[in-house]
């Protein structure tokens, strides 16, 4: 009533209004920016303890290095440097650090797969954790 009063066009009353964020809007902003900075996700330092992390980034990095004797930027990673999305080690050696972590049977024969990215890695070990075969968790990797 008091717009019609004081005729006012609606054009006025938007220009006039703003949107409202609350916080918990803001939180969740903050939450989804926060987790695509860390280099383990909230997803993965729920499957995994740091420490079960660490010790696949160190495997991955040795079996990189390993499959890739002589590339000037294989041998220069170490534990501190971000490693290059592109970078893959063979499936096999992704099969051999998933038993030494533990989330596979010494005995189960690996089914074979394809070359694995740092994050399709990580992925097979959250599937790998989440009880799924390895042929399951290798197909769940494919899809990150």
């Amino acid at each position: 009533m008091e717009l019609v009063q004081s005729k006012r066009s609606l054009r006025k009353v938007l220009e006039a209004t703003h949107a409202a964020v609350t916080y918990h809007e803001l939180y969740k902003v903050a939450a989804a920016d926060i987790d695509s900075q860390l280099e383990f996700g909230v997803q993965l330092r729920m499957a995994f303890s740091m420490e079960i992390l660490l010790k696949a980034k160190r495997a991955f990095i040795e079996a990189a290095k390993k499959s890739r004797r002589g590339v000037k930027d294989v041998a220069n990673l170490s534990e501190d440097t971000k490693i290059p999305e592109k970078l893959t080690i063979p499936y096999s050696d992704a099969e051999d650090t998933a038993r030494e972590l533990g989330l596979m049977n010494p005995i189960d024969e690996g089914v074979g797969g394809p070359e694995l990215t740092f994050s399709q890695f990580l992925e097979f070990l959250r599937q790998l954790r989440k009880g799924q075969s390895s042929s399951v968790s290798v197909r769940a990797a494919a899809l990150v």
